[in-house]
């Protein structure tokens, strides 16, 4: 079993007006350095629906190879509030959102926080991925060509800025 921290970003992504669902994450260690990648096509429904999907998938598979100390970062602020908040129990992912509390609540230590989506670029671009693979999950142990890029960038600091109205 592994003793330090690693971090899970995980992302949801919707397309078209058909409401393709995706999601996607990476699971990395200190240092930003891979350890494992996920891409996972759901189907249809809503974007926090796929955010809660990733949100599963990544903790199973962070589980599943024997992390025990995670830190997850999520780009839905609404996604993080609903697995924090015990008054969910009426909402309509009720079952999905326990689902999740209970991966987080096993014999480990999780951190669930938020994060803007310009600091989660790789998860976004792994379920981004996603709408090109079949329905189901697909694991990666070495980062996919199409978000090189984004690691690349994420490890140097690359700037990315945020635009916001006033």
């Amino acid at each position: 079993m592994h003793q330090a921290y690693v971090k899970l970003n995980v992302d949801g992504s919707r397309k078209s007006v058909k409401g393709c669902l995706s999601a996607g994450g990476i699971l990395r260690a200190a240092a930003g350095v891979w350890i494992a990648g996920f891409t996972v096509n759901i189907g249809v429904g809503s974007v926090l629906n796929a955010e809660l999907w990733g949100l599963f998938h990544g903790l199973t598979l962070a589980w599943r190879l024997g992390y025990r100390k995670v830190h997850v970062e999520l780009d839905s602020a609404v996604a993080v509030t609903l697995i924090m908040d015990f008054n969910s129990f009426m909402h309509p992912l009720a079952h999905l959102i326990t689902i999740c509390r209970e991966l987080l609540r096993r014999d480990c230590i999780c951190l669930v926080s938020h994060v803007y989506r310009e600091k989660n670029r790789v998860a976004d671009g792994m379920a981004d991925l996603s709408h090109k693979f079949d329905i189901g999950l697909h694991v990666f142990y070495e980062p996919p060509p199409l978000v090189d890029r984004l690691i690349f960038e994420d490890a140097v600091g690359f700037p990315h800025n945020r635009f916001v109205n006033s």
